[in-house]
């Protein structure tokens, strides 16, 4: 068996303080660059690897997490851990650091602004914070950069154009913009149009699939709502209660997905109940909140024995489980109940949801300014699932 690559004995001394991470991190660097596993080469699985550095599985993922990230190693699925064969054309120094260009890049990112938190909805707050926080730095892990940030909406609330922003990042002489969210069909128009008329580096990132060939990274909601019909189907469901009191295009392409699932599993239509049945307005300024517990309590007070529930967001839910509480009806008790969008009040309430990849977003989203702005314009759009994170809600044991 393969044993921990000796050190001298001053580096013994250092490494006695360190963590065990770190430690496996620079071992697994020297094995590598000393090529015991060649280029293309897969390396012992992550088990295997913690028994043979004698430390547990998360102590070993996050050691291999630091060589993922600079992709000294690249993960290829269920297939396993390989080092990387075609390694970015900047070298790397033993310890995965980058150099550093004397030039600071300047990213303009153009989104919804925060000044004034009230104006925000809770959901786009949390969206915009989670995505940029990775997006910043797995920038400023690989080059030295400067962010400007742009407001698309004015302090008393109006939206102010695409082409308004840009003459605002124009006058910041910025070396790429990354749009955060366009989902609004007016807005994957005019941002479309522009990326593609544009020798500026720009990236688009959206909530829903843009048909235009622009540089996007998106999250698929037909896949979540797919993946949340299907996760109670397995759970014994036959009967799924869509509560969705309101009509945008997210809805519609999550209930697509719901529908595909029914139809997957060879459950026939009427399977899947949508409530309330009509009526259904946009959501505008409502307290979305609110209306989940009005539709929670008409939905429990007309049918009180509703096993599974797919809620079309969270707030809906967290609304429907407080009316359904107070009508004796408990979440992972009397009913399965799933979710999508996985706010942190979500998790609180022990709700099960569909989590979007938005960190995940946010690392894309970087890697793919960095290819333009070095040149590679062969861009392909990107495409994420959610994942469902399960807690209380989905248990089911009445």
């Amino acid at each position: 068996m393969p044993t921990v690559t000796e050190q001298p004995k001053e580096s013994q001394r250092d490494a006695k303080y360190s963590p065990a991470y770190k430690r496996i991190e620079s071992d697994l660097r020297t094995r590598i660059g000393r090529r015991e596993w060649m280029p293309g080469v897969m390396i012992p699985g992550r088990r295997d690897l913690a028994k043979e550095y004698g430390v547990d599985l998360m102590t070993l993922q996050r050691a291999i997490a630091k060589l993922l990230d600079d992709e000294t190693l690249v993960a290829s699925g269920r297939r396993g851990t390989f080092v990387n064969a075609t390694p970015p054309a900047t070298a790397r120094s033993l310890t995965g650091t980058l150099p550093r260009p004397a030039k600071t890049l300047t990213i303009g990112v153009v989104g919804l602004s925060v000044d004034d938190y009230s104006r925000i909805e809770p959901r786009e707050l949390f969206f915009n914070h989670t995505f940029l926080a990775a997006f910043e730095s797995t920038l400023q892990s690989a080059r030295n950069v400067d962010f400007t940030f742009v407001p698309r909406n004015t302090p008393n609330g109006d939206m102010i154009t695409v082409a308004d922003t840009l003459a605002v990042l124009d006058e910041r002489d910025v070396d790429g913009i990354v749009f955060l969210f366009a989902d609004a069909p007016s807005d994957i128009d005019e941002i479309s149009r522009l990326v593609m008329g544009s020798e500026l580096p720009m990236v688009m990132t959206s909530s829903r699939h843009i048909e235009v060939p622009v540089p996007l990274i998106y999250y698929d909601n037909f896949a979540a709502g797919f993946e949340a019909a299907w996760s109670l189907i397995q759970a014994g469901e036959r009967r799924i209660t869509l509560v969705s009191p309101f009509d945008e295009y997210w809805v519609r392409e999550r209930l697509i997905g719901i529908r595909k699932a029914i139809e997957h599993a060879g459950l026939p239509a009427d399977a899947l109940s949508i409530w309330p049945a009509s009526d259904i307005e946009p959501l505008g300024s409502r307290n979305q909140l609110q209306v989940g517990k009005e539709t929670g309590a008409e939905l429990f007070a007309a049918h009180p024995q509703t096993s599974a529930v797919i809620a079309i967001n969270d707030f809906v839910a967290m609304g429907l489980v407080s009316s359904a509480r107070k009508l004796g009806r408990m979440a992972g008790k009397h009913f399965r109940l799933v979710s999508f969008d996985d706010i942190p009040q979500a998790a609180m309430a022990g709700i099960s949801s569909m989590r979007p990849p938005l960190d995940i977003m946010g690392r894309e989203s970087a890697k793919m300014m960095l290819q333009l702005i070095d040149g590679d314009r062969d861009i392909s759009q990107v495409r994420l699932k959610s994942r469902l994170v399960v807690r209380s809600s989905m248990r089911g044991d009445g």
